[in-house]
């Protein structure tokens, strides 16, 4: 997305004069996104809540956005989401119920 995208001069040339499609459409989502540090703070969400309550899916979402972020330059929350999605894996495992 950032470089085929974002930093892709033809394409912003066409998108900044008026073009209308979809591609245009999320490229100023995602830059919207990225000035307001979104992916980082989505991440930091996700991750507290996998922390708090640990579920693959809320893994894999702050992990995305976590990533997201990483490369979008949004990097200090992006790497404290992915401090806590490191911390969340170590916990003590559950405990075998026995018959």
């Amino acid at each position: 997305m950032r470089y085929g995208v974002i930093q892709n001069t033809p394409i912003g040339l066409a998108c900044d004069a008026g073009l209308a499609s979809l591609l245009c459409r999320t490229r100023s989502a995602t830059i919207a996104t990225y000035q307001h540090d979104g992916f980082g703070a989505f991440a930091l969400m996700a991750a507290t809540v996998n922390l708090w309550r640990p579920h693959v899916a809320f893994f894999v979402l702050g992990m995305t956005a976590a990533a997201l972020g990483i490369v979008l330059y949004n990097v200090v929350l992006s790497g404290l989401a992915d401090a806590l999605l490191i911390l969340s894996l170590a916990r003590p495992a559950a405990a075998a119920t026995s018959r």
